[in-house]
C-alpha cells in the first residue's frame, strides 16, 4: 500500500467515525464532528482521486484540520471556564 493509499484509508476511518460520533452526541457539540466530517470528505474526494491538485489540497487540508483543532480547543476551554 502506498503512502498516499494509507493516508486517504485514515481519512475514510475518521470520516466514518466522525459520521457516527455527530449522529450520536448532543445537539450543541455535534457542530464539532459535522466540521470534521466536511474537511475529510473534501480531502478524499480532492486527494484520494488524484490528480495534480493532490499536493495542493493535501496541504491545505493540513491546515484547515488544525484550524478546526483549534476551534475546538477554544470551545473547550470556554465550556471548561463558563
Amino acid at each position: 500500500m502506498t503512502g498516499r493509499m494509507r493516508i486517504v484509508d485514515r481519512w475514510r476511518t475518521r470520516l466514518t467515525a466522525n459520521q457516527r460520533i455527530a449522529a450520536e452526541c448532543p445537539a450543541h457539540r455535534r457542530w464539532v464532528h459535522q466540521v470534521y466530517v466536511q474537511v475529510y470528505g473534501f480531502l478524499i474526494s480532492c486527494y484520494g482521486a488524484g490528480g495534480t491538485i493532490a499536493t495542493l489540497v493535501y496541504s491545505i487540508g493540513w491546515g484547515i484540520f488544525a484550524l478546526a483543532g483549534a476551534i475546538v480547543g477554544v470551545w473547550r476551554y470556554y465550556k471548561t471556564n463558563n
